[in-house]
């Protein structure tokens, strides 16, 4: 159909034809990487579900659930793809069906621990302990992860003293997410129903217990710290869970649900817990039990998620707080890159930029109406590191100077993490979120405005 263009000089409409322009020219593109994403992945999983962070990184062997369920989300979304073929998509089901089943084995195996978390008060130094939680990762028999690889080098999560930064609380959330994305998307079978009969009340008290407590955050770290991202982690689960009630999967009324995540909190339940770590109209990413949160340590990227995927808007957190926390980010982390640092403590590798959360950011971008900055995300991470997705790049990284950098560099043959799972995975998502907001209401509203 030819376009009658009303006033092609207006900068509206300059805007709109250089987007449509753009997205023609790129819809290939995205097509290649995201079907070649989609068979690395379905190539990573195991039979079992079990999948490995990264095939090129030994200390990348175990299953991290946060990794295997964003894997999984990404999966159902490439099951609504427009350009996904009748078989991509039994695939699609298989693959995800695969994992979350995995994931809620994992879960099962663990309600003993669950259950001693729920007996034991907050003073007990013995709640803190991994062996009262679930743990981030397992081995391919749903075991706590231990393999030497040779010459004194290997990973043991079985040592008490070292793996609390195992004990992570958007472990269990995660996994719902992936779960309840796969209903939506597939549907469930009789396994997957009967673990939400018979589990969600025991998850939910659970759940409701531990969201005031220190935890490790998004990157296993900080072990002492309460964490905003945690907290709307749990959050995202307890809507589920009444989601879940709602559909009478289980036998647990929504108001009992959300009593449960207000009884160990009183100053406003879950999201009084969350809005103590606003200050200043900005989300700071953690804080000390009892204290107010840790301005000095600023903002993380892990926070994207907590607006990207968990549902915390300004209802919850205060006028403009959304806004000014991304703004922040933008500032602090992206700092006029593509991609983002996590927080700018950070000397991981150097401090490199994460593809995680810049895709993700991607996606935020897409809510936003801000397609430009979320095409030119997606389109920098197809050119630049498709042949490998790595964890981070090292373009303007923050701490160049790190000894801690300079050892995890030297450890991984002086580059950062190649081909994490995780990094396709986001990739899928983000394309998915551009290409199908894209089409859905840009597409048409910068035809109204060439009308």
């Amino acid at each position: 159909m030819e376009i009658a263009i009303r006033n092609p000089s207006d900068p509206k409409i300059k805007r709109s034809i250089n987007l449509l322009n753009s997205y023609n020219r790129n819809e290939p593109i995205y097509n290649q990487a995201i079907n070649d994403s989609f068979a690395h992945i379905r190539s990573e999983v195991s039979d079992n579900g079990y999948v490995k962070a990264s095939s090129e990184y030994l200390w990348y062997e175990p299953h991290w659930f946060r990794d295997s369920s964003f894997i999984s989300m990404a999966i159902s979304d490439f099951a609504k793809y427009a350009k996904a073929s009748s078989k991509e998509i039994v695939q699609s089901r298989e693959l995800a069906h695969k994992i979350n089943i995995f994931n809620l084995k994992a879960i099962e195996r663990r309600l003993d621990s669950i259950k001693a978390a729920l007996e034991k008060r907050y003073e007990d130094p013995d709640f803190y302990k991994l062996k009262n939680h679930m743990a981030a990762r397992v081995d391919k028999d749903l075991n706590l992860f231990k393999k030497s690889y040779g010459n004194g080098a290997g990973v043991d999560d079985t040592i008490e003293d070292f793996n609390t930064w195992l004990r992570q609380y958007d472990t269990i959330p995660l996994i719902l997410m992936a779960l309840d994305e796969e209903e939506s998307t597939f549907g469930w079978d009789a396994e997957e129903k009967e673990f939400i009969r018979k589990y969600s009340r025991i998850i939910t008290y659970y759940l409701g217990k531990i969201y005031p407590t220190p935890s490790s955050n998004a990157w296993e770290i900080e072990t002492d710290y309460i964490h905003a991202y945690d907290i709307a982690a749990i959050y995202k689960a307890k809507e589920i869970l009444k989601g879940f009630s709602e559909k009478g999967l289980f036998n647990m009324p929504k108001d009992e649900i959300e009593k449960s995540f207000n009884i160990m909190y009183q100053n406003g339940g879950i999201i009084g817990a969350l809005r103590d770590h606003v200050s200043n109209g900005i989300l700071y990413r953690r804080r000390k039990p009892y204290q107010p949160p840790d301005i000095s340590a600023g903002v993380d990227s892990e926070e994207i998620f907590i607006f990207s995927r968990f549902g915390i808007t300004d209802a919850e957190l205060g006028d403009n707080v959304v806004k000014n926390t991304l703004d922040k980010i933008r500032g602090d982390l992206f700092n006029g890159n593509v991609l983002p640092i996590r927080n700018l403590q950070d000397d991981y590798f150097l401090g490199g930029r994460w593809l995680i959360t810049g895709l993700e950011y991607a996606m935020i971008c897409c809510d936003r109406g801000d397609y430009l900055s979320s095409e030119r995300i997606i389109n920098y991470v197809i050119r630049k590191h498709m042949r490998e997705m790595p964890e981070q790049e090292l373009v303007n990284v923050a701490h160049p100077e790190s000894e801690n950098g300079k050892r995890d560099l030297m450890r991984n043959n002086g580059v950062p993490i190649k081909k994490l799972n995780w990094s396709y995975a986001a990739l899928m998502s983000a394309i998915v979120k551009f290409e199908s907001d894209f089409a859905r209401n840009a597409f048409d509203q910068n035809r109204m405005l060439l009308r």
